[in-house]
């Protein structure tokens, strides 16, 4: 255990730290304006990449990625296994399984500090949500999914400059490496334009969904489910055959996941502070695009409540919850660099501190398996 606190101590503060020295170097301006940022953002890339790429059984799904690999190994069906698998398991057979967790490694924080390039402003904000709110965690576990939101949305910054070779590119590695990633592509087109104006029915929306939507939802997957059932949808069938079996097990996940109850209470609240703040988040920090990342961030936050007790759901829903970290970072952005409530900015300061300690109780209550942690160094 101690390791693992080391481990998740340095990666946060050392990160954290160089970001910070990045913000000073560039004078604080929102893009990178000083070559002497490189260096920096290298070497962030470089230890992230060497300390969470080479760890070994560290998270839940370290096992089961292998075990994913054998399937591939022992099946012609493409459409069975994400392209991903086919694409490494000449590299896994001959040189290992960790060059894949390598891989991912450096993908997520890659293309994070792509995503930063033109957000330099609220960098250091962003990186401490990533850590704060758990995506670190979730990379270290669901880590297909995570480096394929990192890559989404950074192909969704291309899209917003109208480059859609480079777009269309991204977009297509996202769906490689974790094919469930189309699901934001037809709402790219939909979610450009400010849809919800009105902040009360925003919240009273997101009150709906909170307090009832998943005793609607379960009601109406029951009655669903065996009309589903005869559907051919590949590695997802076993979540529509399974049902019961699956809600037992996600309302398990879920209970060990969030038993700091407390923090997830504060999310909400969190959450309902940045929809009453929405209007002026827009109006302040659209030029790259911020109205329709609040809207991936706001759909996220409505439909995750509703498909609480489902795993696939929740996976889904994940892919918009995502962006939670850089709504966050922007309204924190904004209340400290305004100045004006000063009880706003004790709550933001409760709030962080509340982020440091869900930090070290992940790691003391060995969640998801994220300790205790070990090293591999044997690639070849």
């Amino acid at each position: 255990m101690l390791l693992a606190y080391t481990i998740y101590t340095l990666v946060f503060v050392f990160t954290m730290s160089l970001m910070r020295l990045s913000v000073k170097i560039n004078r604080n301006s929102n893009v990178i304006e000083n070559n002497e940022i490189w260096p920096i953002w290298y070497m962030i890339t470089l230890f992230y990449t060497l300390t969470i790429g080479t760890r070994e059984n560290v998270g839940i799904d370290y096992l089961s990625y292998k075990y994913h690999f054998l399937l591939v190994e022992s099946s012609n069906n493409f459409l069975t296994k994400d392209l991903i698998y086919y694409l490494f398991l000449p590299i896994v057979n001959n040189y290992g399984y960790n060059w894949f967790i390598l891989f991912l490694a450096f993908i997520t924080i890659w293309y994070f500090l792509q995503i930063m390039k033109e957000n330099i402003h609220i960098v250091v904000w962003c990186f401490f949500f990533f850590f704060g709110l758990g995506i670190f965690f979730l990379s270290l576990n669901i880590m297909r999914q995570t480096a394929a939101s990192f890559i989404i949305f950074y192909s969704i910054t291309k899209f917003l400059k109208k480059d859609y070779i480079s777009f269309s590119f991204h977009f297509i590695f996202a769906l490689v490496i974790h094919k469930a990633g189309i699901i934001v592509l037809p709402l790219l087109f939909i979610v450009q334009r400010d849809i919800l104006k009105s902040v009360k029915l925003q919240l009273v929306l997101f009150f709906i969904c909170l307090t009832c939507g998943n005793f609607f939802f379960n009601n109406i997957l029951s009655l669903l489910t065996d009309r589903l059932s005869f559907l051919n949808l590949g590695q997802y069938n076993y979540y529509i055959r399974n049902i019961d079996y699956v809600l037992a097990k996600t309302a398990r996940n879920y209970s060990e996941a969030n038993s700091t109850g407390l923090f997830v209470l504060l999310l909400i609240v969190v959450d309902t502070v940045a929809i009453y703040f929405s209007p002026l988040l827009k109006s302040n920090y659209n030029k790259n695009g911020f109205i329709l990342f609040y809207n991936l961030y706001y759909i996220g936050i409505i439909l995750h409540p509703i498909l609480l007790s489902h795993e696939t759901g929740v996976r889904l829903a994940s892919y918009f919850v995502f962006y939670r970290f850089y709504i966050y970072a922007t309204l924190f952005h904004f209340i400290f660099k305004s100045r004006n409530n000063i009880l706003l900015r004790v709550f933001c300061i409760y709030v962080l501190i509340s982020c440091i300690a869900y930090y070290y109780v992940t790691i003391y209550r060995c969640r998801m398996e994220i300790a205790p942690y070990q090293f591999i160094f044997n690639f070849f």
